[in-house]
């Protein structure tokens, strides 16, 4: 074994998440350790989760999930994507599976279409496909045929994606 804490180890896999019938998602990963108490760790691991029907993707260098694996620790090179192609990036991310959030408490980029963004601190709620910047948020609406684009700058911003609007607080700036 690569951890002599570990009691059981694999390599190149996938495990699946189940609750009775209904399988929200999975982990594909390249090693797989798991330790007396429960915790198991991945590396390499890419969690897919189906549960609100989308297939949005959280992958990273590493992760950690506790003993009851409803709250994962992603580290290193962190991206999130979703279904339709929102991508954000950052080096610490959390997933909570009751919530279906993902956090990130450090820089944050993200890019979906014509938009592009960054800011520090991230929530990302997967059943209301919502996307808070928490600080320091800057957006860029890139031009397009009619539409001369925009910079923005925020306290904090959200992007309602399914509803189709953003929100900015702390102060707001426009260009």
């Amino acid at each position: 074994r690569s951890d002599p804490r570990a009691v059981a180890e694999a390599t190149g896999g996938r495990t699946t998440r189940a609750s009775g019938t209904d399988i929200p998602g999975f982990v594909d990963f390249e090693r797989m350790l798991t330790y007396e108490d429960g915790t198991v760790r991945f590396v390499k691991p890419k969690l897919t989760n189906t549960r609100s029907g989308r297939g949005d993707v959280l992958e990273g260098d590493e992760a950690t999930a506790g003993p009851n694996q409803s709250h994962v620790l992603v580290r290193g090179n962190v991206v999130l994507t979703t279904a339709d192609g929102l991508r954000a990036t950052t080096q610490e991310a959390t997933y909570s599976s009751g919530e279906e959030v993902v956090r990130a408490p450090g820089r944050v980029e993200f890019a979906k279409g014509a938009t592009r963004g960054s800011g520090e601190g991230m929530s990302y709620d997967q059943r209301r496909d919502l996307l808070w910047l928490l600080k320091d948020a800057r957006i860029t609406v890139a031009p397009q045929p009619g539409d001369p684009g925009m910079d923005i700058e925020a306290g904090a911003a959200a992007f309602a994606r399914r509803d189709n609007y953003m929100r900015f607080e702390k102060g707001f700036r426009a260009r």
